[in-house]
């Protein structure tokens, strides 16, 4: 945790690998409300998974780096062209990530997305990350707001 809107980066593992020390696979993260929310998006994606596909892994290595168990926290993914190349400059897709964690084993499983409006404050955080500005692709956006 730490300074809010503090750009971090993250490796982490896609499914069947056995360490994250070579990885290409890179996201980028920062905390949000009162250390409360997370906020990452993938930078680059060697295995050409997406952070959609790899949320959970992503969320687990978010978690290991920042010593925090995952269902205290509030993850979103911010999708962007550098994981999605059908995306144009600046279009995006933010998500909340759906977990739930096995109260007898501790792990973490990925449930589901839900669309997410991200606070200005949000986007402008990852503003180097987006380039110029669109609108939202279709099917991310809910009634539900950041704050």
């Amino acid at each position: 945790m730490g300074n809010q809107t503090e750009i971090r980066i993250v490796r982490y593992q896609v499914d069947g690998e056995k360490s994250c020390d070579n990885v290409g696979n890179l996201a980028v993260y920062t905390w949000f409300g009162d250390d409360d929310m997370v906020v990452f998006s993938g930078t680059r994606n060697q295995d050409r998974v997406s952070t959609a596909d790899a949320a959970i892994n992503v969320v687990a290595a978010i978690c290991e780096v920042e010593q925090v168990v995952p269902e205290k926290i509030k993850f979103f993914d911010l999708r962007t062209r550098r994981g999605y190349q059908n995306f144009k400059s600046g279009e995006y897709q933010f998500v909340k990530i759906l977990t739930e964690t096995d109260k007898a084993t501790g792990h973490v499983y990925l449930t589901g997305f839900e669309g997410y409006v991200p606070s200005k404050e949000m986007l402008q955080a990852f503003q180097p990350f987006l380039f110029k500005m669109r609108p939202p692709v279709q099917g991310s956006q809910t009634e539900r707001r950041a704050d």
